[in-house]
């Protein structure tokens, strides 16, 4: 199989290191990227080549070689990496559009390494990619979509619509974990690589059961033209049914139109009339549900429990309304898997990573967590 032509790679980054300041290498840049967001830990485990040892890290002469490197990976100037008088710049410097949980104020400091980590895998899982047909965004109707799944499945889950995803030509990815208690932490990231758009995914849609609401929500971004190509990575801190603001509630709409159809009362009447109910009550009435309108048991489950909670007549229900879903997502008829080994399956069915070079397909394996 021909190897295919990479993109360009962004401005700098094939420029020779400066060497400035009495011969740097690599151990003297691990604090400067810390400062930045980029632990050791993660540069180590992730995305340094295998073949780094402690004695390359300290020898001058290996470090232009692996400021390219890093570079590329990272989304950071090389030169601004080789020079220890210049402060880092990352090669993208556009702000993302980040939507924050209520009440919370990020610098683009904070927001800054992951949205250029991922985008950088982004490059690269694309270049691994077959040709599809461009992306349009006003061919996705929540009831056709629906209607379509549900042809070929007994159920619309995360597991079919990931599918689907695929089908469109939109990459679905497990966000890079940077390693770091104080890295961004986001449920969802939306970034174009020419003119195909990704999904990264993370946060609490780690199992299937909300990992397919965080999905169908992410679509609707897309399908209603929130985040266009050309525009700024967009990336949302949290995602639920009790946003607000007017996109939000527009994004919402569409996935429980997509995911619910004509039945965006299931499960409401059982609960209402049933207030006390226990953990294998619910997850046996959604399991019927399941059955009846073709709809992820494990999502019905946590409805239910985002309408206990926000109905409730007196406190104890309220208070019950959480725990309850929990438990009833571990009973045995309800199918919560993670989503991270879902999302990479699609990529190796639909991924050739042997036409990255041996370094750029070891990056995107360790960053994605395929060796694992």
């Amino acid at each position: 199989m021909k190897t295919k032509a990479h993109s360009p790679p962004a401005p700098d980054l094939d420029a020779r290191p400066l060497q400035h300041g009495g011969e740097p290498c690599l151990a003297s840049v691990y604090s400067r990227l810390a400062k930045i967001g980029f632990t050791r830990k993660f540069i180590k485990s992730t995305i340094l080549p295998s073949w780094v040892c402690d004695q390359a890290e300290k020898d001058p002469d290996v470090f232009p070689e692996l400021a390219l490197f890093l570079g590329k990976a990272l989304g950071i100037s090389s030169r601004s990496l080789a020079d220890p008088t210049e402060p880092l710049v990352f090669c993208n410097p556009s702000p993302a559009r980040y939507k924050p949980a209520t009440g919370t104020v990020l610098a683009e400091e904070r927001i800054a390494p992951a949205k250029s980590v991922n985008q950088q895998i982004a490059l690269e899982v694309e270049a691994c990619l077959p040709k599809d047909p461009a992306f349009v965004a006003s061919e996705l109707d929540p009831t056709q979509i629906r209607n379509y799944i549900l042809r070929s499945s007994k159920k619309l889950d995360f597991k079919s619509l990931l599918a689907y995803c695929w089908h469109l030509g939109i990459v679905v990815l497990p966000a890079v974990d940077l390693h770091s208690n104080s890295a961004l932490k986001f449920t969802g990231m939306i970034t174009w690589q020419k003119d195909r758009p990704f999904i990264f995914l993370r946060g609490n849609a780690k199992d299937t059961s909300w990992g397919l609401f965080v999905l169908a929500h992410e679509l609707a971004h897309l399908a209603l033209e929130h985040v266009k190509q050309g525009d700024a990575a967009f990336i949302e801190e949290s995602c639920d049914l009790n946003s607000i603001s007017d996109q939000e509630v527009a994004a919402n709409e569409w996935a429980l139109s997509l995911i619910l159809g004509e039945n965006k009362n299931a499960m409401s009447d059982f609960i209402r009339m049933t207030p006390r109910i226990n953990a294998k009550q619910l997850a046996a009435r959604a399991i019927k549900e399941q059955s009846l309108i073709g709809v992820d048991a494990g999502f019905l489950v946590l409805k239910s429990a985002w309408e206990r909670s926000l109905n409730a007549v007196d406190q104890a229900t309220k208070n019950a309304a959480w725990p309850t879903a929990r438990a009833a997502l571990k009973e045995p008829s309800i199918t919560d898997e993670h989503t991270k080994p879902l999302m990479l399956d699609a990529l190796r069915i639909k991924g050739d990573l042997s036409v990255l070079s041996a370094e750029e397909r070891e990056l995107v394996v360790r960053a994605l967590g395929l060796d694992k």
